[in-house]
């Protein structure tokens, strides 16, 4: 996402390079005009402030530097202004791992599902050869959220839990188990979302994880016999069972749209249609 107006250097690689907070570090004048916009605004409203993109607690540090003389500024000039709630945006691995120290400096969390998940799997979740890797509800993931919601829990900060995945039914219900109550949905998967949360028992299992007890979401696996041959036996059982529940937000009702995953040495290939699953190949993986 480049603007032209900022002059940024062509980077090979840019989701890892100088985006979202780091831009506002490097360009404190941009930085500080918008933040004097926002402590002026907050006279008129409940107003909070994130900050994405964090890695290091030195960041938010220099955030709240900046903030600080803005406010000093504001007070000096007379102008009415108010201090927002500021929180942070948990989508990089590293501010996961520090969860527990950003919980002392701010005042809310976000879980930003989709840079996360592509951070933490080490995929591009715009390359669509690699899509099956891009799993916002893996195990991984789910490690990751506990440990933010644990440090939240510790340090009395709340968290909401946006991006792509939690439009879709199935990853919201889990990311309820997990312990979110706050969700960020795009208006069109709303009422799906809801009724998913209407009908999903909230109560989480011994290790706080999810324990597949939510109604009306797992996909019926439709695998013919032929194919599952070619599984190994003691692979069909997770196999099926992690197809009954993938709950990747790239879904949409195309019934003709072939899916693929890697799993277990092979490249299993299907189509989903609401709520029914079918296998259409299955090979050895090349990846």
């Amino acid at each position: 996402k480049q603007c032209d107006y900022f002059h940024l250097k062509k980077e090979e690689n840019p989701a890892m390079g100088c985006r979202a907070i780091r831009i506002c570090l490097t360009r404190p004048e941009i930085f500080k005009t918008q933040l004097r916009a926002l402590l002026r605004a907050a006279v008129y409203g409940n107003l909070s402030v994130m900050y994405p993109m964090i890695t290091s607690t030195e960041e938010v540090e220099q955030i709240f530097a900046i903030v600080e003389e803005v406010r000093t500024e504001l007070e000096a000039a007379e102008i009415p202004y108010k201090m927002p709630e500021q929180g942070v945006m948990i989508e990089t691995p590293a501010a996961v791992m520090i969860s527990d120290e950003l919980a002392e400096m701010v005042d809310f969390f976000s879980i930003g599902t989709n840079d996360l998940t592509q951070y933490t799997h080490a995929v591009d979740r715009e390359l669509a050869p690699a899509e099956h890797y891009y799993r916002p509800a893996s195990k991984a993931m789910k490690k990751l959220i506990r440990m933010v919601m644990g440090a939240a829990k510790q340090g009395n900060v709340p968290v909401t839990i946006c991006g792509l995945a939690v439009g879709n039914p199935a990853n919201t219900a889990q990311y309820l188990h997990l312990g979110l109550r706050s969700f960020s949905v795009s208006p069109q998967n709303l009422l799906k979302v809801k009724r998913a949360l209407l009908d999903t028992d909230a109560h989480p299992d011994a290790t706080g994880g999810f324990t597949q007890s939510y109604t009306g979401y797992h996909l019926e696996v439709i695998f013919p016999p032929d194919l599952l041959e070619q599984v190994p036996p003691d692979l069909r059982p997770a196999l099926t069972g992690v197809l009954a529940q993938d709950p990747r937000p790239s879904y949409q009702d195309d019934p003709e749209r072939v899916y693929g995953m890697a799993f277990g040495g092979l490249e299993v290939k299907f189509k989903v249609c609401e709520k029914t699953l079918a296998v259409v190949s299955v090979e050895k993986s090349s990846f």
